[in-house]
């Protein structure tokens, strides 16, 4: 079996380090993580950052058996499933930025919608989704014409521009259908960043499953007063019930980062936030001078002797920091905060 150094040498690719790209080629870790998007029972899979197809070729949706739900998108060209392999249903889309990637999973007859994740806008390929064998070449220009053409207005309502030549502009969670799961073997340098992003919608998203950097699933899942509890710990335990599926060490990927990672599973979580973009900047205002008393902290929105009001009704010490909060004493705190706002305004 040619190694994963002969595939891309034979592609013509080398991996790109500001992209972070490190292939995860660890059987054992692949298998686990399919393992456990097959318990989730996906309406639809969304990748980011397929790579090589270390978890997407076991995702493409003609790996299925006889009678099952019909193919979203056509199957990839040369792709087998493993042996013994029990396949999915539901509709494939990786999110990938890398040009070269893109096409050659375009090529496969996978649907790719390409662009930079956190910044939500990319686009797809119309005919792609019932003529995949059709062969476009993108230049620079076309690039540049449709990464212009979609406002913010446009971008915030996942509204979408097709042009002539059949590529639509779009957001990636205007793709989403409802009971949708987000994979990834996730780039580290955007893996907190789309965590946080993912923590007050898309809610078409029922679950995540990602590998972190270990030092950033360690923060995800910190308890109240540790060294890693912070504002990542906080916003993930709010929105989502998460725990740890499996250890990879820096051998369990090519090229080898310079640090280990863990897969961590999300479920998304029932919760009463008010607001959910204004609970995240409240959490980050708390944590923003975290050895602070947290008292000190909130008086830049709030008179300081409004806070202690509220800090008494919940019986909070005066002297107590952010780092000692539980998840739900936030959320408390915020609704709080909002409730004596909304009784001056009377």
């Amino acid at each position: 079996m040619p190694s994963i150094k002969d595939k891309i040498k034979k592609m013509g690719f080398s991996p790109k380090k500001s992209l972070g790209q490190n292939f995860l080629i660890n059987p054992i870790i692949i298998q686990k993580i399919i393992n456990s998007v097959a318990e989730l029972k996906p309406s639809l899979i969304m990748e980011v950052g397929p790579g090589l197809g270390a978890l997407t070729n076991h995702f493409i949706p003609n790996h299925r058996k006889k009678g099952e739900l019909q193919k979203f998108s056509s199957p990839a060209e040369g792709a087998n499933p493993p042996d013994g392999y029990i396949s999915l249903n539901p509709p494939l889309y990786v999110l990938e930025k890398d040009a070269f990637l893109c096409q050659y999973w375009r090529k496969k007859g996978v649907n790719v919608w390409e662009g930079d994740v956190l910044n939500l806008k990319g686009f797809i390929y119309m005919n792609l989704k019932n003529s995949p064998s059709t062969n476009i070449y993108r230049s620079g220009q076309e690039k540049a014409l449709f990464r212009d053409s979609l406002s913010w207005e446009d971008k915030k309502k996942g509204s979408k521009k097709v042009n002539q030549m059949g590529i639509e502009e779009v957001s990636w969670p205007s793709l989403l259908l409802p009971g949708s799961v987000l994979i990834g073997n996730l780039p580290y340098q955007i893996a907190s960043r789309l965590m946080v992003q993912c923590c007050p919608g898309p809610d078409k998203i029922k679950a995540l499953v990602f590998m972190f950097q270990k030092e950033v699933a360690q923060r995800i899942l910190a308890s109240p007063g540790s060294k890693n509890y912070g504002l990542l710990s906080v916003l993930s335990q709010c929105f989502w019930n998460g725990h740890l599926l499996i250890e990879a060490s820096t051998s369990d990927f090519y090229p080898r980062p310079k640090v280990a990672g863990q897969v961590l599973v999300f479920y998304k979580k029932p919760h009463s936030i008010p607001n959910s973009e204004a609970f995240l900047a409240f959490v980050k205002l708390c944590f923003s001078h975290r050895r602070k008393f947290l008292l000190s902290q909130l008086k830049t929105i709030k008179e300081k002797s409004q806070i202690r009001d509220i800090f008494d009704k919940m019986n909070l010490s005066s002297s107590i920091r952010a780092e000692e909060l539980f998840p739900g004493q936030f959320v408390s705190l915020f609704k709080e905060i909002i409730r004596k706002n909304k009784s001056e305004k009377k």
